[in-house]
């Protein structure tokens, strides 16, 4: 599409077979920024269903209740 502007995800990291396995062992990764066409980047994460409702009721328990 002639002048969209286009949103961007890079990574910090290689993406190699041990950095995937990494990933589905922690449930987690961290090493990714959204680059926007304001020119701003946003760090983001992703999480499994799974690991992030436990880490949420780990959470609660202690009182932490947000999430950015």
């Amino acid at each position: 599409m002639q002048g969209a502007k286009q949103v961007k995800l890079s990574f910090n990291c290689d993406l190699d077979e041990r950095t995937e396995w990494e990933i589905q062992q922690k449930g987690w990764f961290e090493q990714a920024v959204v680059h926007l066409p304001d020119g701003c980047s946003v760090p983001v994460c992703f999480w499994d269903p799974v690991r992030l409702s436990q880490d949420m009721e780990t959470d609660l328990k202690i009182g932490q209740n947000l999430y950015r």
